[in-house]
């Protein structure tokens, strides 16, 4: 199998001598939150630790600047001297300071090993390492936590005409780091009017179908150890359908496969962001785009009247230097097997998990939220209950086909179980 290489220009996070501490920066920690690979909370109490004492310690500094005879002993007791109306606020701080210090250096002695790894130069001869394809698939990060902004991508998305008969959509949302998602989709119409039709469709299909047929091409390109690859598209059609089904599919079918294959091309995503250049004050812009599923090539019998290609060569992800970035959440097989109308849901719900400690946490969602990820809105609109019922059979069914353990009713809404994820064994 071909090997893949994946580096990152971040220097590697390291155990200090005796195994008795560690050593990594901010930019570590950063990338570890970004891609999944440790909880936001506990990167966020990091980041509000580490603000407070850069305060303190200008603090000092500045009040040792106007004090030069004051001994360190003063210039500590002035900068902690706190006012007797505010000690027990001040002493609860410290404490859920000492909580978070030791749940993070829990956390880094039970997960060192991949923290270290995400940011190794290593060969490795599947897409993850860390899969284990007979149960799960990956998704890179770059591409996961954007496309978890589908359904907002899609509502802000506006259409406009570029040229004559060519007219583009695009939406974009700011997520939870200042970055930039944006999803720009390209098509051809014969008037505004057809247009705004075309694009009414559109959205119906990304939220379904069309995200269940990119779910496939994530899984196949699992299957075959890279994210560009070559296969039947009947292939592809084969992983969607029931076990029990025969793999044979009509004349439609392939049709329509095909049409939605075209759209995903036709989708690109992006990501924005802007930083400071290292060593300079210059603010620069990075990006990273891709269509949804890049059609590279083919291959198309003539010698019969067929609108669809027998085999296709496609990429689903550009070349990535960043090895955190290319870093998987996972995902269950059987998500490509559920009825189009529930794949969102699974998607959306997989992707928070895996956000949130890999499945480690409860997902605390209202009935708000089901309806609107859950392709109920409609219903919703018009009978609540009959939504409720509708949304309480799509959350079986997740649990039947392993995309979540298990769920509960609650006053304010549904407490959700995930599945943990189980990393690969080392052979």
């Amino acid at each position: 199998m071909k090997k893949n290489k994946f580096s990152n220009n971040l220097t590697k996070p390291i155990r200090t001598e005796n195994n008795n501490g560690f050593s990594f920066t901010e930019e570590h920690v950063k990338k570890w939150a970004e891609n999944g690979l440790m909880p936001v909370e506990l990167a966020n109490a990091f980041f509000d630790r580490l603000a407070r004492s850069r305060k303190e310690f200008l603090y000092f500094n500045e009040y040792r600047k106007n004090n030069p005879t004051a001994s360190n002993e003063e210039i500590v007791k002035n900068i902690f001297n706190v006012p007797e109306a505010f000690a027990s606020e001040h002493l609860r701080k410290i404490h859920e300071d000492i909580e978070h210090v030791v749940k993070f250096q829990k956390f880094l002695e039970e997960n060192w090993t991949e923290l270290e790894d995400c940011f190794s130069n290593e060969n490795v001869t599947q897409l993850y390492k860390n899969i284990n394809p007979s149960t799960q698939f990956g998704i890179s990060n770059v591409i996961a936590n954007s496309l978890f902004h589908l359904r907002s991508l899609l509502d802000n998305m506006k259409v406009k005409q570029l040229g004559e008969c060519i007219y583009e959509a695009e939406g974009t949302v700011i997520n939870s780091i200042g970055e930039s998602i944006s999803l720009v989709y390209s098509f051809q119409s014969s008037s505004l009017n057809e247009s705004s039709k075309i694009f009414g469709e559109y959205k119906k299909i990304m939220v379904s179908k069309g995200l269940k047929i990119l779910l496939a091409h994530w899984l196949m390109a699992n299957k075959k150890g890279r994210p560009e690859y070559q296969s039947s598209m009947t292939d592809i059609m084969s992983l969607m359908i029931d076990d029990e089904r025969k793999t044979f599919f009509s004349v439609k079918e392939k049709e329509e496969h095909w049409a939605i294959t075209k759209i995903l091309n036709m989708s690109k995503l992006k990501r924005t962001r802007k930083i400071k250049k290292r060593g300079t004050n210059k603010e620069i812009e990075q990006w990273i785009e891709q269509p949804l599923v890049e059609i590279l090539g083919g291959e198309k019998e003539l010698t019969v009247n067929e609108k669809y290609p027998t085999t296709l060569i496609v990429r689903v992800l550009p070349p990535i230097d960043n090895a955190s970035e290319f870093a998987p959440h996972a995902y269950n097989n059987s998500t490509v097997k559920l009825s189009p109308s529930d794949t969102n849901l699974a998607f959306k719900l997989q992707t928070r998990a895996a956000q949130m400690g890999r499945g480690e946490k409860n997902l605390n969602v209202d009935w708000d939220y089901m309806f609107r990820e859950g392709n109920l809105q409609n219903t919703a609109d018009s009978k609540k209950s009959v939504a409720k019922s509708q949304a309480r059979k799509k959350l079986k069914r997740l649990q039947e086909n392993k995309i979540i353990e298990g769920w509960n009713e609650e006053k304010k809404g549904i407490r959700i179980k995930p599945i943990k994820f189980k990393k690969k064994k080392a052979d």
